[in-house]
């Protein structure tokens, strides 16, 4: 479609790729898109048994300071 085009043509430059790259990196994340989709229907689902284990994990960790350089920003 010629509108599409010309909106691709126009963020290539802006970007400051070519319109051939920019079309491919277009497709590539579409195509990421749909393979994470997949892997989300598909993927195995977790159980009470997975989460519990889980949880004591965290527990596991105990109550350390955090570390200089841990903290969170501050916004």
């Amino acid at each position: 479609m010629p509108s599409v085009r010309k909106t691709a043509e126009f963020f290539s430059v802006k970007e400051g790729v070519s319109l051939n790259q920019f079309i491919n990196l277009a497709v590539a994340e579409k195509v990421v898109h749909l393979e994470h989709e997949d892997w989300a229907k598909s993927r195995k689902r977790p159980t009470q048994k997975l989460a519990a284990e889980a949880l004591r994990l965290l527990d596991k960790a105990g109550n350390r300071s955090l570390e200089p350089g841990d903290e969170l920003p501050r916004n």
